[in-house]
């Protein structure tokens, strides 16, 4: 319910963010968000059910990226190809989750290694995304 939510919010208000501020900074910004999601599933209570929502909410703000990224399938030759590689990616990541979930087999090391993973496309995103729009 809540994550839903978050995720409708996000790609509308990411969005217009995306066009007042440029990409790079939105992505960033959402994925930012994620790994502070994911950071709070990872070490949240597992009986406080704020601190779950706050985290799931989080990290469905992370679905802002997505929204922030089809323009960029633009600047290619093939811009459907593109456009359906992106797409597809962003359909697939729950399945990382839920290998990541199978390798570590706890909650803190798979939401850790979601995190880390999060990051490490943060600072990808950031050397290689426009700065504009």
């Amino acid at each position: 319910g809540i994550a839903s939510g978050g995720q409708l919010v996000s790609s509308f208000v990411f969005g217009l963010m995306r066009d007042q501020f440029g990409t790079r900074r939105i992505v960033l910004l959402s994925l930012s968000a994620v790994l502070a999601g994911s950071t709070g599933c990872a070490f949240c209570n597992s009986n406080s059910v704020w601190q779950l929502s706050i985290s799931l909410l989080l990290l469905e703000l992370g679905s802002g990226v997505q929204i922030c990224m089809l323009p960029i399938a633009e600047l290619f030759d093939q811009p459907a190809v593109i456009l359906a590689l992106l797409t597809g990616s962003f359909n697939i990541s729950a399945i990382v989750f839920l290998f990541l979930f199978s390798i570590f087999k706890d909650r803190r090391g798979a939401f850790g290694a979601y995190g880390i993973t999060t990051l490490l496309l943060a600072i990808v995103g950031y050397m290689i995304l426009p700065l504009g729009q």
